[in-house]
């Protein structure tokens, strides 16, 4: 088998085991232990402290490593701990279990990303992340309808069990690769001085870049926050509106299947529009899908499955479109010499703001209702889009005026 086929398979089969993996998280602690809203928010804490605390230093550490070492470690906890996910007897256990699966997963997806960079051509790299995308967003849609299906005959818990048979089937294809994978070059060895300053350069250089990188830096920040303040909440949000477990399968597949159509309507060209006007589209798209579920959820008489399936159709569609320009925009405009830093800083803060969402939502729903959460997101995204849609086209044509003038 060829490097971009196992690569492929690897990625395909890991994406799969993670889904899995996050549509359990959230859904078992509610159905199994009764958890409230606070224990939701404490779990996703838990779940992303090690990428907030610990992530620019094992980017910059994993570069210095020998790869062989990292993606073992890695491979291995996330089987460990997706085990451990099954066995846990309590939310306390949970709780642990899930500090441990962070750091898996952030010692696991940098390193695979460094293989791609090893084994992948780049002539080829272009046809390897669309396939691989493609594979990921049918596993998106895929996953929540099967984990929802196999809850009506089996326990739960035990669906984590097929996590870590997924996980164990990536050995066979990371077999074929491994004699080819390389170890870091001999000037990158791993010192407290060499990891130090590669900390030191990633957090001096946001001063130096473009603007529209750094104001889409801004609007991520701004919708990790916003879906961080209710995505936790809403298996417990439809618990409360007495919709079965599957219910929460279609939703999240509705948000799936609307990334995939906007990934095509990108990919064919059907979506004609540059990547700044593609990311202000991105952004109304996820805030007017958000605000309509917040107004249905408060002032609707009957709330049907349906039209929350809509809502988070729209919303994913927004959201892929945000997600697809923000790519091509970090591409085009950072320095190739500092975009893994870069990357890796960013990271940090989108963490942050990914562990302190559900804690405001939380407080939220502990002060108003479960549906207040949707407030405060769709607040945040209205903001986000106004400065966009300021920035795209008031703000040039004030630029413009001004030219003239002068």
């Amino acid at each position: 088998m060829n490097n971009m086929r196992a690569l492929l398979t690897i990625n395909a089969l890991s994406s799969l085991s993670l889904w899995i993996d996050f549509f359990l998280i959230f859904l078992v602690p509610i159905y199994l232990w009764n958890s409230q809203p606070y224990e939701i928010a404490t779990l996703a804490f838990s779940l992303g402290s090690a990428s907030l605390f610990l992530g620019p230093i094992a980017g910059v550490m994993l570069d210095r490593i020998h790869i062989k070492t990292s993606l073992l470690t890695g491979i291995s906890l996330r089987f460990a701990t997706t085990l451990g996910f099954f066995l846990a007897p309590s939310f306390e256990w949970f709780l642990i279990i899930a500090i441990l699966k962070g750091l898996s997963n952030m010692l696991y997806f940098p390193t695979i990303s460094i293989s791609i960079k090893q084994l992948i051509p780049a002539d080829s790299r272009t046809d390897f992340f669309s396939y691989s995308s493609l594979l990921d967003q049918i596993t998106k849609i895929a996953t929540p309808l099967l984990a929802g299906i196999l809850t009506l005959w089996l326990p739960t818990q035990s669906i984590f069990l097929i996590s870590a048979a997924l996980l164990l089937t990536t050995i066979s294809f990371l077999k074929c690769i491994w004699s080819r994978l390389e170890p870091a070059p001999s000037n990158n060895k791993l010192t407290i001085k060499g990891v130090l300053i590669d900390l030191s350069d990633g957090a001096k250089i946001f001063r130096s870049l473009d603007f529209q990188l750094k104001i889409g830096f801004f609007y991520s920040l701004l919708t990790s926050l916003a879906l961080a303040c209710y995505d936790p909440h809403l298996a417990s949000l439809l618990t409360s509106l007495q919709f079965p477990a599957v219910v929460f399968s279609l939703v999240v597949s509705s948000t799936a299947a609307g990334a995939v159509f906007a990934a095509i309507g990108v990919k064919t060209k059907f979506i004609k529009l540059n990547e700044i006007k593609l990311r202000t589209l991105g952004l109304a798209l996820f805030s007017v899908a958000i605000l309509a579920a917040c107004i249905t959820l408060y002032f609707a008489p009957i709330i049907h499955p349906a039209y929350l399936m809509f809502f988070w159709f729209v919303n994913g569609f927004g959201y892929e479109l945000l997600m697809i320009s923000s790519n091509v925009i970090l591409q085009n405009l950072c320095p190739a010499a500092k975009l893994g830093r870069v990357s890796a800083s960013f990271r940090s803060l989108q963490m942050l703001c990914i562990v302190l969402g559900p804690t405001l939502g939380s407080l939220l729903i502990s002060a108003f209702s479960r549906a207040s959460p949707f407030i405060l997101a769709s607040a945040l995204m209205l903001f986000a889009t106004t400065i966009a849609i300021y920035f795209q086209y008031f703000a040039k044509r004030l630029d413009n005026t001004e030219s003239q003038t002068t």
